[in-house]
């Protein structure tokens, strides 16, 4: 059986700093995300990020809007797009339009989707794992 795995590389605007800052990296509001794509592009062409290890990514729409896709196809590497669009300061999602998200994802090659849920009472926890709601 082929072992391989999903590399989670979806960081939102809100959370990249974080990411950042854990490998040292000084940054700005203005250039975060070019620094965490060059961080991700250093990623994917290490010669172990390929196929055999990886079959497929999990992407934010910046990521797919710079081009990602294409560098994953080239590896085998499928592409599944991040739907939301990260957190408010309170916790709460961010707007977006799943319909744009899902079509954006379609259009750019991605084949699937990964959609976030936020947990604020423990008594829906049950619905939200097996989408009971759906």
């Amino acid at each position: 059986m082929n072992n391989t795995f999903i590399a989670a590389m979806d960081h939102s605007g809100g959370s990249t700093g974080g990411v950042l800052e854990r490998y040292g990296q000084e940054y700005t509001e203005e250039n975060k995300m070019d620094l965490v794509h060059a961080m991700r592009l250093r990623m994917i062409s290490n010669k172990d990020f390929n196929s055999e290890n990886i079959s497929h990514a999990i992407l934010y729409k910046d990521t797919v809007d710079r081009g990602m896709v294409p560098v994953l196809e080239k590896k085998g590497i499928r592409a599944i797009l991040k739907v939301d669009s990260g957190c408010e300061e309170d916790g709460t999602l961010k707007d977006f339009d799943v319909v744009d998200m899902i079509h954006f994802a379609h259009l750019n090659k991605c084949v699937g989707t990964k959609m976030r849920s936020i947990v604020k009472d423990h008594d829906i926890l049950e619905d939200v794992l097996y989408q009971h709601n759906c």
